[in-house]
């Protein structure tokens, strides 16, 4: 008997569901009923029903939050919500807690209910049939090392087998690798695998070994040459990554095995996990079989990585054409723990580059090594071009490095005696030869500074004058409106009723 909780708090609806099916008849039994998410909370603990069937609006706790909460208990609880036509939407949402279906209320009859309850039956009894096998297979082959070929309860365990690795790819954030989780989305399409029969594959087990990686296994019928069924094979695990990336809009890679026996699984295992480690590096959505992982050998970028912040202010250097050729080494070579240190050193540079000169790098989101090469390329590059045209104008170190301490802090209040502290100098000496310099004083070069974003706000996101001030670093509109008036020409409402 599959046990089924009923929940809805309209009462004369609870009855009507209780009464729609002879539900012993059918196989299923009520376990216990709910008015409302919380009594199906305290309920759903004391009978752990396989199946639940909720009104998704209810009073107190929605049945979206009831979903939400019995998937964290029990992620392969089954859920159908009840709706009317104008909660379309809001049922909809309940797929990212993994509920099962929605039925319409007025449409619910014995007939559809009943075609639904055998839909989850198959999906049920597949569940229970995997948890098995992960328990006895997995367990003891794959993460113990034990041989447990002899209790891996599946006819025609002793013919050929095949593992894949499906891994989904890690993002590249501001100089580091961070692993990417699985979804609700790609749980349900390897919940789901695509049909394996026609490649000549019959489903054995799978499971998520880590946060990123997922292993299926099968074993081969129909054999009738090895080249053949290994192109149905790498088709079958192209379809299944092709699924996995419409689901979320992720990137996939596969290691495929070739044919191995039950004694062979731990081992070629360990390879792939090895191999999809380089996956950073591989064309996006695709697969591949298991080849001979190289020995990583230390790169030697270190030396390039001081070469190429030299290179940034050199007028007459390329930094962005020797990043990309630093980093195409890299990905020739796969190495990807150089790589990561690479990246991490890189990122450091640019933010230490850039916070000199008062420029603002954009966090960097890459999915694939084309994105980061044009990435650090393109940055390098602005970088460059910026110090280039600071160095044109003839700026000393300390005034160039004064020039863009006050570009970053001109909303703040400043003074020669706050920026001598800031340059361990006399603040009266650094303001003589800041103005010679720049040709301004430091408080007009900071005013101006202030203008030029004051009119921005005023021009292009329609600020009132008083927030404009604000954002600025002014604490009253009035003595703002004064200086804008003198910078200007103009009041600060005639200026922004004019760009309006």
């Amino acid at each position: 008997m599959r046990k089924v909780m009923l929940v809805d708090d309209e009462v004369l609806a609870l009855d009507y569901l209780k009464n729609i099916l002879d539900w012993e008849a059918h196989g299923y039994q009520i376990v216990g009923t709910a008015v409302n998410g919380r009594k199906a909370m305290e309920l759903y603990g004391k009978t752990t029903p396989e199946i639940v069937i909720s009104d998704i609006k209810m009073a107190g706790m929605d049945g979206l939050e009831l979903a939400r909460r019995l998937k964290e208990k029990d992620p392969d609880v089954i859920v159908i919500f009840l709706s009317a036509y104008r909660d379309f939407e809001y049922a909809q949402q309940g797929i990212r807690y993994g509920v099962s279906n929605y039925l319409l209320k007025h449409e619910l009859s014995p007939e559809t209910l009943l075609e639904e309850l055998r839909k989850i039956d198959r999906r049920l009894d597949f569940t229970s049939k995997r948890k098995k096998l992960y328990q006895t297979y997995f367990v003891n082959q794959l993460l113990y090392d034990r041989p447990a070929g002899e209790r891996l309860d599946v006819e025609g365990a002793e013919e050929p087998l095949m593992l894949f690795l499906v891994h989904k790819r890690s993002c590249f954030r501001s100089g580091e690798f961070t692993k990417a989780d699985w979804v609700p989305a790609e749980t349900r399409v390897m919940e789901e695998l695509p049909q394996m029969e026609a490649e000549g594959l019959v489903y054995v087990a799978d499971v998520p070994v880590t946060p990123d990686n997922w292993v299926v296994l099968c074993r081969l019928e129909r054999v009738s040459s090895v080249q053949v069924s290994e192109d149905r094979v790498k088709q079958w695990a192209e379809t299944l990554i092709a699924r996995l990336h419409d689901a979320s809009g992720a990137w996939f890679n596969a290691v495929c095995s070739r044919h191995i026996d039950i004694h062979d699984v731990s081992r070629v295992f360990r390879q792939m996990t090895g191999q999809i480690q380089r996956a950073f590096f591989w064309t996006p959505n695709t697969a591949c079989f298991l080849s001979a992982v190289p020995e990583e050998k230390p790169a030697l970028w270190r030396e390039a990585l001081r070469k190429l912040e030299r290179a940034l202010y050199d007028e007459a250097a390329e930094p962005g054409k020797s990043v990309r050729e630093l980093l195409e080494t890299l990905r020739e070579e796969q190495n990807i723990k150089e790589c990561q240190a690479l990246l991490l050193s890189l990122n450091g540079l640019l933010q230490e580059v850039a916070g000199k000169t008062g420029l603002e790098l954009k966090p960097s989101v890459c999915a694939s090594m084309d994105e980061v090469i044009r990435c650090y390329e393109e940055q390098l590059e602005m970088l460059h071009d910026y110090l280039s045209s600071q160095e044109k104008k003839n700026y000393s170190r300390v005034v160039a490095e004064a020039v863009a301490y006050i570009r970053r802090n001109y909303k703040k209040e400043l003074n020669l005696e706050i920026l001598g502290a800031e340059f361990h100098m006399n603040g009266v000496y650094l303001g003589q030869i800041f103005k010679k310099e720049v040709g301004l004083t430091v408080l007009k070069y900071q005013t101006a500074l202030r203008m030029d974003e004051a009119k921005r706000l005023l021009r292009e996101e329609n600020c009132t004058v008083a927030e404009a001030a604000r954002r600025v670093g002014y604490q009253t509109s009035q003595y703002f409106s004064q200086v804008f008036a003198r910078s200007t020409g103009k009041k600060p409402q005639e200026y922004r009723k004019r760009k309006s």
